[in-house]
């Protein structure tokens, strides 16, 4: 299906462009040999430039030149200088008729072009151009042009003094009237072309952005109309399509169009690739800088010469080239399949730039091709982009269906592609009854972070290849996708798969169940261990769900719950078995109600300094008044995290934190930092930094006013995923603290790997270090382990004053507790704090 339109789209864009560029070779070679050469049988030219710094008159100028008094400059290498420059060019016409002669000065960009005629040694001025010269037409604005008639075997000596503030860079051609029509009519056509195919482009994107409201294409528009008025000063066109005020400010500010374009290209390769803050904070935050640095300069350009402002251009623009090149190398090497039009797409124009800043500089010599190389070039780039554009239209498409139906780890098909199944199935009513059939790995949230993601994937497909030939060998199952090896698995959420039965048979059912459950466990030999497996299986019917398609998926994943309950490896969903589904779900509801209505609160508990006793911080504790018997923050807090509620919890809370650290700022000059606990849920969680990210930027605050809290966990200490999570959270700005250290296993490798800052004792530990030597010396420990790392240590359940002495003693850092300040309301904290900034009980000297 691509294939076709990637060649209709060739067909209606590159395939015109190339031919009209490959017909226009042996044209373009024409054009060249239009104007008079060296050898031409007619006529005669020589043309000498020279550099003006006495400030001569056309008199004397004239004078001085006849007594070979000045040294000629190489006409087409004057570079950028504050000097004016003289040109004296002379035509012999030599036939014996009346010739009328164009002589063409092709640099638009200069600002004041005066023209002198010598008639028998009287130098006469004739006439001024100059894109800055008052009351010029807008043909000789576009393309400066002196009309010359010289009478039969004579000659004309022609002076042209220029004074601009850019480029002395100037061309002179010498036309026959009837060759100059036919070049002027090539150079209209190319003008033409290339306006024509900036609108179709423009016309295009803007289409693409109503249709799907993305940025990039804005960006593209503004980044192909840069280059249209950058190279209408270039060549002039802009006097024909902008007004004639707005064509002179865009010729003067030609260094400002060119860091224009270099802005647009910077912004547009940042959403081409889609460079996101969160996951690649490091490129982002530089082309962040050289956005500004590009802005920077464009506005400096505006108020200096631009002999001064095009070498800092030059400069600015490799480092942008260079920067914009490792992101598209980059992004190649990860796979990003669009990105070989991008790099197609800069070939062309980096050899256009390259040349078209080579030829005003002087350095290349000047012919038809050379001086319009960027603009063809620039039509090439167009059609190469509009390819990828195109290309990665269809990709993004193809993924965001793929993600939104696959799981975005594993790859097998998720829930949503299972329920559209089912509910197909069901429409199409080719089977009377069919089931839904679970099966958990047991324990794997603590087999998976033992193990590396690639080798982790290989597990679990095995796992299901197994399972899925199994039930095979006795089942008819419903293909999920052709293409899989694991072709009838889905994956509902990490480590269970679930597989749709078209048989009816129960019998057959259980029995296939039966011995699935029989081969367990299973032993898996992977390169870094071997595991042992046992699966949980959870079965259900369509006849037994009473509201059919809509909960079958459900029942068969509540199976697998109540299995475990009852310390079964498989349990089938029944009508009556409705009754069973524990209090999970109704915690589970009520908590997402709660969050609804805002019934969460939060309250402070101060974290002093065991230095000088003043408050540093507060830990943000969640608190949740039900009737559902939940004695303690933990339970519900662990229904969340089985629920997949977690994140819109955590979510709550920091939204909360922000707007309550703002009112202790505004009205009690808090100045310490917020410790908020964050589930490991959402540390992996692949938009819980995205949306800290947004509501830092909405309440003007910093990353570095909060203090992130994972609680320590088993088996964490080895996963990579988890470890680069966690150093994507600290790039960003957020300290990281350990929490509960010491309930835990972690391993001194793993404290060094991991980006904390703090290290909070497990507060068992503190309530004991009086009364247990043991516990005295882990405590002791854990301060040394804290401050050779550089960590803080920070000491919770601190609950009299025996406890803090020894905590000063061995040097603890920061403690809380009651014996310093039980949890506050946000009010409370208030006047707390407003009050005093120390210890408010018993404080110890």
């Amino acid at each position: 299906m691509f294939f076709s339109r990637a060649t209709i789209f060739a067909g209606l864009v590159i395939v015109p462009l190339v031919l009209f560029i490959a017909s226009s070779v042996s044209s373009f070679s024409v054009l060249d040999s239009l104007a008079v050469q060296e050898n031409h049988l007619t006529t005669e030219v020589t043309h000498n430039a020279y550099s003006d710094k006495d400030g001569l008159n056309a008199e004397r100028m004239f004078e001085r030149t006849r007594r070979f008094d000045l040294t000629p400059v190489d006409k087409t290498k004057l570079g950028f200088s504050e000097s004016g420059f003289w040109h004296v060019v002379t035509v012999k016409n030599l036939t014996n008729s009346r010739v009328r002669y164009r002589i063409v000065l092709d640099n638009p960009t200069i600002d004041y072009i005066r023209v002198y005629e010598v008639y028998d040694d009287d130098v006469k001025h004739v006439t001024s151009l100059g894109d800055q010269q008052p009351g010029i037409s807008r043909a000789q604005l576009a393309a400066p042009v002196h009309l010359l008639e010289i009478n039969k075997t004579s000659s004309q000596t022609v002076l042209f003094y220029t004074k601009t503030t850019g480029s002395y860079f100037l061309p002179i051609k010498v036309f026959e009237e009837s060759s100059f029509i036919r070049y002027q009519n090539a150079v209209s056509m190319i003008w033409g072309a290339f306006i024509g195919v900036v609108l179709l482009m423009t016309v295009y994107n803007l289409i693409l952005y109503v249709g799907g409201k993305e940025r990039l294409y804005i960006l593209y528009v503004g980044y192909i109309l840069s280059f249209l008025i950058e190279l209408g000063v270039v060549h002039g066109y802009n006097f024909y399509i902008l007004p004639e005020a707005t064509a002179r400010v865009a010729s003067q500010n030609i260094i400002v169009l060119n860091y224009l374009i270099c802005y647009f290209t910077i912004r547009f390769a940042m959403e081409f690739f889609k460079i996101e803050k969160t996951i690649n904070y490091r490129s982002y935050r530089v082309s962040r800088v050289l956005q500004v640095l590009v802005l920077l300069g464009g506005l400096i350009s505006i108020f200096i010469k631009e002999m001064y402002a095009a070498p800092l251009f030059f400069v600015i623009q490799i480092i942008m080239y260079v920067f914009v090149v490792s992101v598209i190398v980059k992004k190649w090497r990860e796979g990003i399949k669009w990105a070989k039009y991008y790099v197609i797409s800069w070939c062309p124009l980096l050899v256009g730039a390259g040349i078209g800043s080579l030829l005003f500089m002087g350095v290349v010599e000047y012919n038809f091709w050379t001086r319009h190389a960027l603009l063809l070039s620039v039509m090439f780039e167009m059609a190469f982009i509009s390819m990828a554009l195109a290309e990665r239209l269809r990709i993004s498409e193809a993924d965001r269906l793929y993600q939104a139906s696959h799981d975005p780890v594993f790859g097998f098909p998720n829930i949503s592609l299972m329920r559209n199944k089912v509910s197909s199935l069901a429409m199409e009513g080719r089977y009377n009854d069919f089931s839904v059939i679970s099966v958990a790995v047991q324990k794997y949230e603590s087999i998976s972070p033992y193990l590396e993601t690639d080798e982790l994937k290989l597990l679990m497909h095995e796992v299901a290849t197994d399972i899925e030939r199994k039930l095979a060998s006795e089942l008819m199952l419903i293909n999920l996708e052709s293409d899989a090896r694991a072709n009838s698995t889905a994956m509902i959420r990490e480590g269970v798969f679930a597989f749709i039965v078209t048989s009816n048979d129960r019998v057959l059912l259980e029995k296939v169940l039966n011995e699935l459950a029989s081969d367990q466990p299973k032993t898996y030999q992977l390169k870094s261990a071997s595991l042992r497996l046992n699966c949980t299986i959870g079965a259900a019917s369509l006849s037994d769900c009473e509201k059919g398609v809509e909960e079958i998926v459900n029942r068969s994943l509540q199976g697998i719950e109540i299995a475990n309950q009852n310390k079964s490896n498989i349990w089938w969903f029944k009508t009556r078995s409705n009754d069973v589904v524990g209090s999970k779900l109704k915690i589970a509801t009520a908590l997402k109600n709660a969050l609804l209505a805002d019934e969460l609160k939060l309250v402070y508990q101060p974290q002093v300094s065991l230095v000088d006793n003043k408050v540093i911080g507060l830990e943000v504790l969640l608190r949740w008044d039900n009737n559902l018997g939940l004695g303690s923050t933990d339970e519900f807090i662990a229904v969340a995290e089985d629920t997949g509620l977690i994140e819109k919890v955590s979510e709550w809370v920091f939204e909360k934190a922000c707007l309550d650290l703002i009112r202790l700022r505004e009205q009690c000059s808090f100045k310490g930092v917020l410790s908020i606990n964050v589930s490991i849920y959402d540390i992996n969680s692949g938009t819980f930094l995205s949306y800290l990210i947004q509501t830092l930027d909405k309440h003007q605050l910093k990353a570095n006013d909060f203090i992130l809290e994972v609680t320590e966990n088993v088996g964490y200490e080895y996963n990579s995923k988890f470890l680069q999570r966690l150093k994507e959270f600290r790039e960003f700005g957020f300290r990281i603290a350990i929490d509960n250290f010491g309930k835990g296993r972690s391993s001194l490798t793993y404290l060094s790997r991991m980006p904390f800052s703090q290290l909070k004792i497990d507060g068992s530990i503190i309530s004991e270090c009086l009364n247990d030597k043991t516990s005295q010396e882990i405590l002791k420990a854990s301060v040394n382990i804290a401050h050779s790392l550089k960590y803080k240590a920070i000491a919770q359940n601190v609950e009299s004053e025996e406890v803090l002495i020894f905590l000063k003693e061995i040097g603890c850092d920061i403690g809380q507790g009651l014996y310093i300040n039980k949890p506050m309301t946000i009010e409370e904290a208030k006047e707390s704090l407003s009050s005093s900034i120390t210890i408010t009980t018993k404080t110890v000297g």
